[in-house]
């Protein structure tokens, strides 16, 4: 009798032996390379994420500075022209037109001094 295949006899092998060189390691090494790979990812992202939030926060400062400035000049001419209603009719009628006035806020109230007194 022949041993080959082709002869008619089952050959039957140990599931062990059809998957020599494999074992319960492989999938876990795979599973954990996936982890770190998923976690360096999180951080790459998250560093991102912090830089820009800090880029936007300067630009936010860079925003508060310029409307302080502007909302002082306002204030500015604002007051000269109230000052300037006092002998000018035009001056008068803008003044009374758009209802401008202005009062003596309390130390510390305006919103400009108010931004600039937190860190």
């Amino acid at each position: 009798m022949d041993d080959s295949p082709d002869s008619g006899s089952v050959v039957t092998t140990h599931p062990l032996e059809t998957a020599r060189g494999t074992n319960g390691f492989m999938p876990l090494s795979l599973l954990a390379v996936s982890f770190i790979i998923i976690l360096t990812w999180e951080l790459i992202v998250a560093g991102r994420a912090r830089s820009s939030a800090r880029q936007l926060r300067e630009q936010q400062g860079k925003m508060v500075e310029q409307s302080q400035k502007v909302q002082t000049g306002l204030e500015k001419l604002a007051r000269d022209l109230i000052e300037v209603a006092g002998n000018d009719d035009n001056a008068r009628a803008i003044v009374t037109k758009y209802q401008i006035n202005v009062t003596n806020p309390a130390p510390g109230s305006s919103p400009a001094a108010a931004a600039s007194a937190k860190p």
